[in-house]
């Protein structure tokens, strides 16, 4: 992002967050007192209270945004389609009862995940169970993989995990879950299948290496950039727009 913000001659102010509305609400105050031309904002809140900053000033969501806000650009992966490829796999892989395991089923991002599986897997009378809810921290990676476990191991000790596949809405989510079910006997992926969501580059080196969801990362950073370059140099009000970047599925050895 930092090449396509110097190439068209603009600097670029990065804030880091941590998924905090406060956060947000103190770096969009800080970046208005600025005057800056534009914003390209990766939130981590569905909920954006903000939305009073952005009102005349270009701006492109990347993932979630003001659905119905004039002058904003939502540049997403498509997350509909990779649930439907994640469940089209595991049903190729002869899945017959699969689980939907996230750290929030009420994330925008989350649901558009479940509804693509859902909408496949119905259709093949196969069950997808959304009742499987991770606690832990946002951003911190050993804290998803961690709970995970703990999740999966505890549930699996009483007798409630009777699936033979999972869709996860995380990578380091998807890894604690096979080291839950390894320590507890299942091989993967004879016994059990499971795919992650993102390509994160534990999945490559985990062993067994995860199959994934991939997010083409650099073609959402070029199409913000360039969305937000036309909204600032065109000088108009343009109407909320959408930019749908599509995802793709690795597969590597939790899958057959």
């Amino acid at each position: 992002m930092k090449h396509y913000y110097f190439q068209g001659g603009f600097t670029l102010i990065i804030c880091t967050t941590d998924r905090e509305q406060e956060k947000e609400d103190q770096y969009l105050k800080m970046l208005e007192g600025k005057m800056v031309d534009g914003i390209i904002m990766i939130s981590g809140n569905d909920d954006l209270a903000s939305s009073n900053y952005f009102k005349g000033k270009p701006i492109v969501f990347i993932d979630r945004g003001i659905q119905d806000e004039e002058n904003i650009s939502i540049v997403g992966s498509n997350h509909y389609q990779g649930g439907k490829l994640a469940a089209q796999k595991l049903f190729d892989n002869k899945c017959k009862n699969i689980a939907f395991i996230t750290q929030d089923k009420n994330l925008q991002i989350n649901k558009e995940i479940f509804r693509g599986a859902n909408e496949l897997l119905t259709k093949q009378e196969i069950p997808l169970d959304n009742n499987i809810i991770v606690s832990a921290m946002p951003d911190d990676k050993f804290s998803k993989t961690g709970a995970t476990t703990s999740t999966v191991t505890e549930l699996i000790h009483k007798g409630r995990f009777n699936y033979d596949g999972a869709i996860c809405t995380d990578d380091r989510v998807a890894v604690g879950a096979i080291l839950a079910l390894e320590k507890c006997g299942k091989v993967i992926p004879e016994d059990f299948k499971i795919i992650g969501y993102g390509n994160d580059p534990i999945s490559k080196y985990f062993t067994p290496a995860l199959t994934s969801i991939r997010q083409d990362y650099a073609l959402l950073a070029k199409e913000s950039v360039k969305e937000l370059f036309y909204r600032i140099e065109e000088e108009v009000e343009r109407v909320a727009h959408a930019i749908t970047i599509p995802v793709s599925l690795v597969n590597r050895q939790t899958t057959i």
